[in-house]
């Protein structure tokens, strides 16, 4: 296991700079998306009558959760091409 950590932790190290470049970039683009999706649920619910804070706290964790299959996606496509695993 050590071996093949010695040979896998230059690879990882040079693609570690990229993932978190990457990973920055798909929250910039996906958190607004998130938030505006969210704020108009939330306008539609209120407008119906509904008590959103429920409802905008349920958005807010599956927004995390989205971001967090993005990253993770995106981590596994940048391994994928430098062949770390």
């Amino acid at each position: 296991m050590d071996q093949f950590l010695t040979i896998v932790k230059p690879a990882i190290d040079a693609a570690a700079p990229y993932v978190k470049q990457a990973a920055d970039a798909a929250f910039q683009i996906a958190t607004p998306i998130a938030s505006d999706v969210a704020s108009q649920a939330d306008n539609a619910l209120r407008n119906a009558g509904v008590d959103t804070q429920t409802v905008v706290y349920a958005a807010k964790v599956f927004s995390t959760l989205l971001m967090l299959r993005i990253v993770i996606t995106i981590s596994q496509l940048i391994q994928e091409m430098y062949g770390l695993f």
